[in-house]
């Protein structure tokens, strides 16, 4: 039997979720200042993002099965792969060998703790199946 990669939640990173909540607690004081509901609405919009940031995933491994999701929790695409030897992992980019051709992955957006994990459990995966 192949190597298979652990079930693994690769989050969004909560930097960018913090700093999409700091531009809505700007755009609250700037509504509480001016009474523009323009304001009100982009605090609303950037209070979202932030909290979808916070909780939301960028990966969602499941054995061969890799899915690449967006901040709300759906699913962009969908990836199968026959061994931990199609994926690589270059600093925050992961590369999925698909057939001939390769895929890439940027993980800017990726929580540094669990886009190290992800890099781990390919190694450990690979050592598996070697």
């Amino acid at each position: 039997m192949a190597a298979r990669l652990p079930e693994l939640r690769v989050g969004l990173s909560p930097v960018w979720g913090g700093g999409f909540l700091a531009i809505a607690v700007v755009d609250l004081w700037l509504y509480s200042t001016t009474g523009q509901s323009l304001q009100l609405g982009l605090a609303a919009v950037m209070g979202l993002v932030g909290v979808s940031h916070l909780l939301g995933s960028l990966l969602v491994i499941h054995g061969e099965t890799i899915e690449l999701k967006n901040p709300l929790g759906m699913t962009l695409k969908t990836f199968t792969i026959e061994s931990p030897n199609d994926l690589v992992i270059e600093g925050r980019k992961l590369w999925i060998r698909i057939g001939d051709g390769k895929k890439k992955i940027s993980g800017l957006m990726a929580n540094g703790a669990h886009w190290k994990k992800l890099a781990e459990a390919i190694a450990a995966a690979k050592q598996d199946a070697a």
